[in-house]
């Protein structure tokens, strides 16, 4: 066992029934008071061996209340539970879901579960589950808040004349995970449905007292932070240190049992094995001092037989434990859950400055840095024992950071030719944290796409971004950030004039993309329904990490998106394609920002007006695909390195940053803007050395800020090698080996091929045809107009190649044209390419622009209309865009997916349509599965292998549901529709439908058979 040892320190306090200091030594003191109290009633009460502790966590609380371990500890999180397994307070360590544990019936005497069932949405199962291996006559001791939790809450209290205390009461259930907080009333009824007799209850913890733990909250998080680190709650676990902290929680722990109390305490007795007459006595409540009287920790007390050997024997029917076997077996997962700490941490203590850029800073960065090191060193060498020098990488990294922050507080072009680490800011020293919080991010993300805390996760990421924005922030004038940000929107122009047009092209934008959004394109592809089935197990909680990559490698940041409109309109063709619009919409505003900023405000209206009505865009932005955010991110990053280079400042540097950290969280952006950046670095340095030098440190704090942003994404790229060139060495022409294989199969040259691959990607935009079935439009992926402007924008940012915003767009396109198009096979693939569309729009409106100043030449009277014609040319030169998208393409759906997408759509809907319970067969293999995603996005009630079915043969025997269920439909597609009449002569009187579509008539058959 590894109890706290209470012997040493000051006797008055430090004994073995001072509950209150065993658990301050070891936890904040919210959590020390709140389970100080309760390990109490454990003590009073005789809890009878074997006993199971339902939902043990790490087994701290055990281990505090108990002086022998209790026979087996239940969990369902594998991290916690090895915890508990280290602890020595359990003999048996079992991974379990509470309303599946792997015990037989009555194996056990008694069942606790402390501050556990609260957090369990469905928790009638679960207290079924524990009635079951309770014995007859056995006892359940459980804790819970009650419904006076939210009523007392002192937030609440003070944001109630604000009229923001209900939600600030589901913020704290929130960040509490608390999905009951009720009355004894109904867990008396709970209990009673499950069989059980409440026989003892009583409230505790007052409305001062859980103020206190309120208050504790924010009191623990550098606890949280500590724990991460070093594993331990708490590093000086001695009197001295702890005296104000236990003067503050004492007379909370002494206090006599409150009439109505935040939490409750609840004795029941298992009394039958179905639901029986809910009864609630009278509140009887421990007195103080019955509950200051020495006795012996709680229980367990002992059972006539030997309760070691009758567990034994109960168990060796099949419970699974958690032995050295199964250890092994997810050792991955583990470390991954649990987190490496370094092997011994000393508080350090910096000597206090005697001035501001003294020699305290020196050393608190350089404490931080190896603190980072040594994490981030063991993580990685923990976690992958059998690569020595896997490490290195985050070693220059973060020391890197910590270099690069020291640039910061002193520029280049001021003369500090040789900045040093005494000269940083106090502020800048929070940047190691900020790199600790995202790195813990990724911990609690975890190494899998289930095995996460994604909620956790996102706040410590959002909190490492926020910290890392304040630390690399320039707060070299008075007043906070917040005051300085307030000032800036005060000095913003808000009226209607220059809002009016932003919020005109945004809804002119997604009124485009919204009109007849299920119904064009006409149906849901394969891609859309596979991130759709995604979105919704995000929704569900099946997937869990927001940090790692899913079907396809696509990241799973953005299904966290997708999954909002899916829960507000369900497994639709609207809920998954409603945010893609939205995203569209927002890219043609931020292409009017972008456009006026770096150009004119008639560059910026008429390069945005062309974007809304691209017909590329627009149909991108009609699909529940991810594409669209591409052009958004790349748009943003590009445009912000272009500002801050003309601006000089690090607010845009760091903003710029901010748009490259964020794009790493999504697929094709991820891997092209990473070479356009630097393609627009090598610019600036050749173009301008000077200028790049006198900015050095801002574009140190963007790259800083983006690594804190994307360093939970890099990290888990970095535990997963291949993953993030997996698609590019499937389709890559190199890679996958195509290009050998072609050149060897049809007799032409390499250099033939490559310049075919050239030449029609970079021909997409005006000649060649799109080769995607996500799209497939029959057309350039501009039109005539369009293209001959934007033939002339190239000629003209040619022209002006000194100019960064023109190179940019040349950089921008040609690394669309060669690493998303020529390199890859078959070009041009629509959807590859959207990620120019930005960079196209302009220009285009560059052309046209530089074409309307010819004209201004030859007639001046007309510059007094100037950017109204300018509008006016480019809505009827992308008019007809949008007229073909919803006229001409529309007309020929054929070109927009294939049979089987409309087999599998049309399926979906129909098995959506029937009502009631159905078994479906399908008589579709070798040419069609049922495992097409779109089926089972859309007939979410039907799951392969489970009520629904491939059939091979019809000669062999039906597959039998999981579920049997009253009605049975069988599918044929129309080559295997001879089969229908034998199924008809076995299930006779059933009726017969055919399914009509477009790439077939009939599409399908269907025959429908009521029992």
């Amino acid at each position: 066992m590894t109890f706290v040892d209470d012997a040493a320190g000051d006797k008055s306090i430090d004994n073995d029934d001072d509950l209150l200091w065993r658990h301050l030594k070891t936890v904040p003191a919210f959590r020390a008071l709140l389970r100080a109290v309760e390990a109490r009633f454990y003590r009073q009460v005789a809890i009878p061996e074997p006993v199971l502790d339902l939902g043990c966590g790490d087994g701290h609380f055990a281990q505090m209340a108990f002086r022998r371990p209790l026979l087996a500890g239940a969990d369902p999180w594998w991290g916690p539970l090895q915890k508990a397994r280290r602890s020595g307070a359990y003999r048996l360590n079992v991974q379990a879901l509470g309303d599946a544990l792997p015990f037989p019936n009555g194996a056990f005497a008694s069942v606790i579960s402390n501050s556990v069932l609260e957090h369990i949405e469905e928790v009638e199962p679960v207290l079924v589950e524990a009635a079951r291996v309770l014995r007859p006559g056995g006892r359940l001791v459980v804790t819970m808040p009650s419904h006076y939790f939210t009523k007392y809450l002192g937030g609440a209290a003070v944001l109630q004349p604000l009229g923001l205390d209900d939600a600030y009461r589901r913020f704290f259930n929130f960040i509490s995970r608390h999905a009951h907080t009720d009355p004894p009333e109904r867990w008396a009824e709970r209990l009673g449905a499950a069989g059980f007799r409440v026989t003892r209850w009583q409230y505790y913890f007052s409305k001062g007292a859980l103020r206190a733990l309120e208050a504790g909250h924010a009191q623990g998080l550098p606890s949280a932070v500590l724990h991460a680190l070093t594993g331990h709650w708490i590093l000086g676990p001695w009197r001295e240190n702890l005296r104000l902290t236990e003067r503050w929680v004492r007379p909370y722990f002494e206090e006599e049992a409150p009439a109505s109390g935040a939490y409750l305490f609840m004795m029941a007795e298992k009394v039958a094995g179905e639901p029986i007459e809910p009864t609630l006595p009278q509140a009887q409540p421990f007195s103080l001092e019955e509950l200051r009287a020495t006795q012996e920790p709680a229980a367990p007390e002992r059972a006539e037989a030997d309760p070691v050997v009758e567990a034994g024997e109960a168990l060796d029917e099949g419970a699974p434990v958690l032995d050295e076997a199964v250890q092994a077996k997810s050792e991955g997962a583990t470390r991954q859950t649990e987190g490496a700490a370094p092997q011994a941490q000393r508080s350090i203590a910096p000597e206090p400055a005697k001035a501001a850029g003294g020699p305290a800073p020196l050393v608190y960065g350089l404490a931080l840095l190896a603190l980072l090191l040594g994490l981030l060193a063991q993580s990685v060498l923990s976690s992958r024992p059998a690569e020595p020098w896997a490490g290195v990488r985050l070693y220059g990294i973060s020391l890197a950071a910590l270099l690069g922050a020291a640039l910061l507080r002193r520029g280049l072009s001021d003369g500090a030719r040789r900045p040093s680490l005494s000269s940083m800011p106090r502020d800048r020293l929070l940047y190691p944290m900020a790199l600790l919080l995202a790195l813990l991010a990724q911990r609690q993300a975890g190494s899998d796409l289930s095995g996460g805390r994604a909620g956790t996760a996102l706040f410590l990421w959002a909190a490492a971004t926020a910290l890392a924005i304040y630390a690399l922030w320039p707060h070299n004038r008075s007043g906070t950030l917040l005051e300085e940000a307030m000032a800036r929107i005060r000095r913003a122009d808000f009226s209607a004039p220059a809002l009016l047009l932003p919020l005109a092209l945004f809804a002119v934008a997604l009124i485009l993309r919204l009109i007849n959004l299920p119904g064009h394109p006409f149906m849901l592809n394969g891609v859309e329904a596979n991130l759709g089935l995604e979105a919704a197990a995000v929704a569900r909680g099946e997937i869990a990490n927001p940090f790692a990559t899913g079907w396809l490698t696509n990241p799973t940041l953005p299904l966290y998106l997708l999954a909002l409109p899916l829960q507000l309109f369900g497994q639709t063709v609207f809920g998954v394609r409603l945010l893609s619009a939205v995203v569209g919409a927002m890219t043609v505003v931020a292409m009017y920002v972008a456009g006026s900023r770096l150009w004119e405000r008639k560059v910026g209206l008429i390069a945005a007006v062309i974007l809304a009505g691209s017909h590329l865009h627009l149909h991108y932005s009609r699909l529940g695909m991810s594409n669209v955010w591409d052009p958004l991110w790349v748009l943003l990053a590009l445009g912000l390195v272009a500002t801050a280079a003309r601006r000089g400042t690090r607010r845009w540097w760091l903003a710029a940053g901010l748009a490259a950290g964020l794009s790493a969280y999504f697929y094709t952006a991820s891997h092209l803007l990473p070479l356009m950046l630097a393609g627009v670095l090598l610019y600036l340095f050749l173009a301008n050395r000077e200028r790049i030098w006198q900015q050095g440190s801002h574009l140190l704090s963007a790259g800083a800020l983006a690594l804190v942003v994307a360093l939970p994404i890099l990290i888990y790229y970095d535990g997963h090698p291949g993953v993030f060139m997996e698609r590019a060495n499937v389709l890559g022409i190199f890679q996958s080996g195509w290009l050998t294989q072609e050149a060897a199969t049809g007799g032409r040259s390499i250099s033939a091929l490559l310049g075919s691959q050239f030449w029609q990607a970079a021909l997409a935009f005006n000649y060649s045809l799109d080769t995607s079935s996500t799209y497939n439009p029959g057309i350039p992926l501009l039109r005539f107009w369009p293209a001959v402007f934007f033939v002339l924008g190239i000629g003209v940012a040619v022209s002006r190649l000194r100019r960064l915003r023109e190179s940019i767009l040349l950089l921008w396109v040609g690394v669309t044209v060669i690493f998303a198009g020529a390199l890859l096979v078959n070009p041009p693939a629509s959807h590859r390419l959207l990620v120019a569309a930005p960079a196209v729009a302009l220009l285009v409106a560059v052309g046209l622009t530089w074409t309307w100043r010819r004209l201004l030449a030859m007639a001046p009277a007309l510059r007094r209309h100037d950017v109204a014609v300018l509008a006016l040319l480019a809505v009827l030169i992308t008019a007809g865009d949008a007229v073909f998208y919803f006229g001409a393409y529309r007309q020929q759906p054929r070109r927009f997916g294939d049979r089987n997408t409309e087999v599998a759509f049309e399926m979906g809907k129909y098995l959506e349509s029937l009502e009631g319970e159905w078994t479906a067969y399908f008589h579709g293999p070798p040419t069609m599965y049922v495992d097409f995603p779109t089926i089972s996005f859309l007939a979410s009630e039907f799951r392969p292998s489970q009520n629904l079915y491939n059939v091979f043969d019809p000669e062999e025997p039906l597959p039998r549901p999981q579920q049997p269920t009253d009605d049975l439909v069988f599918i044929y597609l129309p080559e295997r529709s001879g089969e229908l009449a034998q199924t008809a002569e076995r299930y006779p009187g059933g009726q017969q439908r055919a399914i009509s579509g477009i790439f077939a008539n009939p599409l399908f058959y269907a025959y429908e058979v009521h029992r």
